[in-house]
C-alpha cells in the first residue's frame, strides 16, 4: 500500500482469505451455515453470558496495560509505558518507512477492535475483555518498546558517556526483577484459582463412573482436564433441574463453589436467587460433606457433597418398605 504496489496487496488479500474460505466451506458441509462460528459467538445467549460473567467495560485494557491495578502490573509491568514512549518517538520523527508504519498499524487497529468491538452489535454488548487477548499485539508492542530502549540508550550514551553502561545495567536489572515478580504473582494466582478444581478432582478420581452436578459450565471443563478426560464421569447442570428432581437426587455428587455462587468469574460479589443455593445453605441430612476446601481468595472455596442412595436412606431410617 505504501509503495502503491496493489498487485502485492491483491495477492496478500487472497492469501489471507484462504483459511477463512476453508473454514466457511467446512462449516457449510457440517452445519449448512458457512458463517456458523460468527453466528455462534455473536448469539444473544453467549453475549449475555459473557456480559454477566466477565468485564466488558471500556478502559479495561488501558488500566491493565498501564498497571493501574495489581493484576495488570503483574502481567505487563511497565511494558506498555515503553510502548507509549516508542510511539511518541516514532511520531516525533514522523516515521516514513513502510516497516514502521506497518508495525504501528498492526498494533493500533487490533487494539481498537479489542477495546471497542461488539460481541453483539444488535444488543450493543461490547466484546468480552481478557488480558490474554493482548497476546495478539505483543509482537509489534515488543518491537516498538525495543525502539524506545534503542533511542534511550543512544540518549544516555550521548549525555552520560562514562556512566551510560552503569545506568543501562541498573535499569535492565530493575526491569528483569519486576517481571520476575510479575511471573511469580501470576503463578500464585493461577495456583489459587486451580486449587478448588484440584481438591474436588482428587476425590472424584477415586470414584470413576460418578455423576457430578455442577452449577457453572466451567466446572465440567476443568474437572475433565484434571480427571484426564475419563469418559466414565457424567456431568449434570443444577440450573436445568426442578425442585422435585433436586430433592430426589441419589448416589451423585454435588459441587458448590463460592465462585459463581457469591462471586462471578472475576471475583465481583453477586447475589444468587436459585433453588440449589437454598440447598447449599441448608443441605438435607442425606447430603454428606465429602470435601470442604477453603481457598484464597475466599471465593475459591468449594464444598463437595455426596447424596446417599435411596435404599441406604431407607435402611438408616428403619423404613420397612425397603
Amino acid at each position: 500500500m505504501y509503495y502503491k504496489k496493489y498487485i502485492t496487496l491483491l495477492w496478500t488479500t487472497i492469501g489471507l482469505s484462504i483459511p477463512l474460505i476453508a473454514e466457511a466451506f467446512y462449516f457449510y458441509l457440517y452445519t449448512g451455515d458457512p458463517f456458523f462460528e460468527i453466528h455462534r459467538i455473536t448469539s444473544l445467549t453467549i453475549a449475555k453470558s459473557l456480559q454477566d460473567d466477565f468485564d466488558i467495560g471500556l478502559l479495561f485494557y488501558p488500566k491493565k496495560m498501564l498497571g493501574f491495578d495489581l493484576s495488570g502490573l503483574a502481567l505487563f509491568g511497565f511494558t506498555w509505558w515503553f510502548v507509549a514512549g516508542g510511539l511518541m518517538i516514532l511520531w516525533s520523527q514522523r516515521a516514513r518507512k513502510s516497516t514502521e508504519l506497518l508495525i504501528v498499524v498492526c498494533l493500533v487497529i487490533p487494539f481498537i477492535g479489542l477495546e471497542f468491538g461488539f460481541q453483539s452489535l444488535k444488543e450493543g454488548i461490547l466484546i468480552v475483555k481478557n488480558p490474554n487477548y493482548m497476546s495478539l499485539i505483543t509482537g509489534p508492542a515488543m518491537i516498538i518498546s525495543a525502539y524506545f530502549f534503542y533511542n534511550m540508550f543512544i540518549l544516555i550514551r550521548t549525555n552520560f558517556k562514562g556512566k551510560s553502561m552503569a545506568i543501562f545495567t541498573i535499569s535492565a536489572l530493575m526491569l528483569i526483577s519486576m517481571h520476575l515478580y510479575g511471573e511469580y504473582r501470576l503463578f500464585i494466582n493461577m495456583g489459587n484459582d486451580a486449587a478448588p478444581y484440584i481438591a474436588v478432582a482428587e476425590h472424584l478420581i477415586k470414584k470413576p463412573g460418578s455423576t457430578v452436578y455442577v452449577h457453572h459450565f466451567r466446572w465440567p471443563l476443568f474437572l475433565k482436564y484434571y480427571l484426564r478426560y475419563d469418559s466414565s464421569y457424567t456431568f449434570r447442570d443444577l440450573n436445568k433441574i426442578n425442585e422435585d428432581e433436586l430433592s430426589n437426587l441419589s448416589n451423585v455428587y454435588v459441587v458448590f463453589n463460592r465462585r459463581c455462587l457469591e462471586a462471578d468469574i472475576i471475583g465481583r460479589p453477586i447475589s444468587q436467587k436459585t433453588l440449589y443455593a437454598n440447598y447449599e445453605r441448608k443441605p438435607p441430612p442425606n447430603w454428606k460433606k465429602i470435601v470442604s476446601f477453603s481457598g484464597i481468595p475466599t471465593y475459591n472455596s468449594v464444598i463437595l457433597y455426596y447424596i446417599e442412595p435411596y435404599f441406604k436412606r431407607i435402611s438408616l431410617t428403619g423404613n420397612s418398605r425397603s
